[in-house]
């Protein structure tokens, strides 16, 4: 075998693994850029150019003019409530025409229904603007002025007749009404409660069917016959205008 001189085998190595790092190691080759070369080449990377910037601009007016359109719509908001706080301010004045119709009565005396000889009564009615709110329940105050009359079939002639002034507070629920009155029926104390449904007829006028019970305390009839508590019904029509 041929033997190389040691020099040349150094050389010889040397060339080998040259030869090997270009071939496992490749580099690349940088070359130095100004920097506006750089802004470019990072611009095409990300392709982020003047168009974007423009959009961006016109995307953070959209955004702003988006803003004052909330305010807007906030402001209209408030005007509503305002508006609805003005209107739900209360009610005013609302007075009413009854016509009852009485029947069942009743005395503690006899313990019995009472054949009474009944016509149609009449009632005014007036309630207020004065409400109050107890336990999440709007009550309304008002004052009810009427008559009543009853005498007895042939052939007693007993009568039990009179007026009857009552301050009442009445609960609205929708159609409905639910209404308590205390104050004197006759000559003596007693006490009503009342449930009525309705119908208004445009803004002002208003239509409702109910039924009432009555009764008064320690009753004596024009004959000086003690009749104890009398307690009877009446069947409502009531037409109200509202102010």
């Amino acid at each position: 075998m041929k033997i190389l001189p040691k020099k040349r085998t150094n050389i010889y190595h040397i060339i080998m693994f040259l030869i090997v790092m270009v071939i496992f190691f490749p580099t690349e080759i940088l070359f130095s850029q100004d920097q506006d070369d750089e802004d470019e080449a990072i611009e095409e990377f990300w392709g982020y150019d003047e168009d974007m910037i423009e959009d961006d601009e016109e995307f953070e007016d959209d955004e702003e003019f988006e803003d004052d359109e909330e305010f807007e719509d906030d402001e209209e908001f408030e005007d509503d409530e305002e508006f609805e706080d003005e209107n739900n301010s209360g009610p005013g004045f609302t007075i009413g025409f009854i016509g009852s119709l009485p029947s069942y009565v009743k005395d503690t005396a006899g313990m019995e229904i009472v054949k009474y000889n009944t016509g149609i009564d009449f009632k005014a009615v007036i309630e207020t603007p004065i409400q109050f709110k107890l336990v999440g329940i709007t009550y309304r105050l008002g004052l009810e002025v009427g008559t009543f009359s009853f005498t007895k079939a042939h052939p007693f002639e007993e009568k039990y007749t009179g007026m009857m002034i009552t301050g009442t507070i009445s609960i609205p629920a929708g159609p409905g009404k639910f209404k308590l009155g205390v104050g004197m029926i006759g000559d003596t104390v007693g006490f009503t409660a009342e449930n009525s449904y309705g119908l208004s007829l445009g803004d002002m006028l208003e239509l409702r069917l109910g039924i009432r019970s009555n009764t008064a305390l320690g009753v004596v009839d024009d004959h000086d016959n003690n009749l104890g508590d009398v307690s009877w019904i009446d069947g409502l029509l009531i037409i109200g205008i509202n102010f």
